[in-house]
């Protein structure tokens, strides 16, 4: 299964790129547990319970990581895209998910409505009170 969306924060790419991939910003937004390692190849660990490697990194402009739960299908990887488009009233995330397994707890809430809670809400409410 592959899941897409557009996410829009009235926010720089800097300030929204820095805040997904810096340790200790992801940490602080999500109230979790991140190891997110700043160089392709690097292994991360989201919450002690995803996992997986940065594939493409372009400062301000592009994430790319694979990305699994701890209870996948063994060596199932889906990728993560997240692109930063600047944009007059900020920044568009265009936000991919490729190759998601059934198994994943989103399918009963929804992808949109599970990463909007757990993730795109929190970052905008740690960006109202952190700006840079």
């Amino acid at each position: 299964m592959d899941f897409e969306d557009e996410i829009l924060f009235n926010v720089s790419p800097h300030e929204v790129f820095e805040l997904i991939i810096d340790e200790r910003k992801h940490q602080e937004f999500s109230n979790s547990y991140v190891e997110i390692p700043r160089k392709v190849g690097g292994n991360c660990n989201w919450y002690n319970s995803m996992f997986g490697e940065i594939v493409e990194l372009v400062q301000d402009k592009r994430i790319v990581h694979t990305w699994r739960g701890n209870d996948w299908p063994e060596n199932h990887y889906a990728i993560v895209y997240f692109d930063f488009i600047e944009i007059s009233e900020g920044v568009l995330i265009q936000f991919k998910l490729k190759d998601i397994p059934d198994v994943e707890p989103f399918n009963t809430i929804g992808w949109k409505k599970g990463w909007e809670v757990a993730y795109w809400k929190p970052m905008r409410e740690w960006l109202k009170r952190n700006r840079f």
